[in-house]
């Protein structure tokens, strides 16, 4: 199978970018990885390598250890990687722990941010109240349904800090 130019041409850049060689999440690195990672994604309009982007991440969704043993240590279908999930693409490039990756489904876009362990971020978590007021919970899950996905992402972030910092 061939696999798509834009992808080999994305994970070079990636591979090489100053933040996967420096390990330093500056906005200028954090741009260039992003960037990278979304031009990895082949769009519609190239029907060709879009069909063989969603029937190799089928078959990653589908088997996800097995997906990876295939493609790694295979010159460039390592690149795959990069059409995997954010915590395979991060461990990959040695990146867990120094910045947060995840996807923006109202842009369809990855959004690559620097993870800073100084702030600590509390979450609030739903629950259920004792009594009847079931409205208040209503009101709560609904308030939580509207949140956008950047909400969704600064959450994901404060809890990835919270761990790496129960882990210090």
């Amino acid at each position: 199978m061939s696999i798509p130019r834009q992808l080999i041409k994305s994970f070079e850049i990636i591979r090489d970018c100053k933040l996967v060689v420096s390990k330093d999440p500056t906005e200028e690195n954090l741009k260039e990885f992003g960037k990278a990672m979304n031009n990895s994604i082949p769009d519609q309009s190239n029907q060709i390598s879009f069909m063989i982007y969603k029937f190799m991440r089928g078959m990653y969704l589908n088997d996800k250890k097995r997906f990876l043993n295939y493609i790694l240590g295979m010159p460039h279908y390592e690149s795959m990687i990069l059409w995997t999930d954010y915590n395979d693409i991060l461990q990959f490039f040695e990146l867990s722990g120094v910045i947060f990756l995840g996807w923006n489904k109202s842009v369809n876009k990855y959004q690559a941010a620097k993870l800073d362990l100084s702030k600590k971020k509390s979450l609030d978590v739903l629950e259920e109240p004792k009594t009847n007021p079931r409205n208040k919970f209503d009101d709560k899950v609904l308030e939580f349904e509207k949140q956008d996905d950047y909400d969704v992402l600064h959450q994901r972030i404060a809890t990835i800090q919270q761990q790496l910092q129960a882990q210090t």
